[in-house]
């Protein structure tokens, strides 16, 4: 069986309901239920529980689950942004939360969604400046101190239907920053 943390985001309802359509079992766990993907998801025999990883004491539904069903792989693709702290709080305890409850029956695989702007050419935290640059290192020093069976994806900027589409902008004048000749990850989904 597959979980995937952060369900309703436009990441991870797309895995669960492709993960779903080639025959794989999976649970999402999301933050707030009453988001109207989890309707399409439990449509799709998708068992959806609502737990904030950053707190242990909301995954009591969700462990009595895990803890009857074996699982095999979590992809980890929650995430947030409206804040320093916030940022801080989900991917550094949530984080720590997450791989604590999976650890606790098995140890499963783990793919935990990171973001291009870490560089790991500097040696030491401290030698970042980037707040969020600074909070993903750290989340991923996390993972790699905690599991053993995990894999670490670095996604670039995500676009696609009903989300920004950069290039249908380029005709109408938009001009991406630098001197034309940065490189531009972008992700179409």
């Amino acid at each position: 069986m597959i979980t995937v943390v952060g369900c309703t985001g436009y990441i991870g309802s797309k895995l669960c309901l492709e993960f779903s359509n080639m025959g794989e079992k999976v649970v999402g766990l999301c933050l707030d239920k009453t988001n109207p993907l989890v309707n399409q998801l439990t449509q799709s025999n998708i068992p959806v529980f609502s737990c904030d990883i950053t707190n242990l004491k909301s995954f009591k539904e969700a462990e009595d689950f895990i803890n009857n069903n074996r699982i095999d792989t979590v992809y980890q693709m929650a995430g947030i942004h409206s804040s320093i702290e916030k940022m801080n709080d989900l991917y550094i305890n949530g984080i720590t939360n997450l791989i604590s409850l999976f650890n606790k029956k098995q140890a499963p695989y783990f793919v935990f969604a990171s973001s291009g702007i870490t560089d790991f050419s500097k040696s030491i935290v401290s030698e970042i400046y980037h707040p969020f640059e600074k909070i993903i290192t750290k989340m991923e020093y996390c993972i790699k101190r905690n599991t053993t069976n995990s894999i670490i994806v670095r996604i670039a900027e995500v676009y696609g239907k009903g989300k920004m589409n950069p290039f249908e902008k380029i005709d109408s004048g938009i001009s991406f920053l630098g001197d034309g000749q940065n490189l531009m990850s972008k992700i179409h989904i």
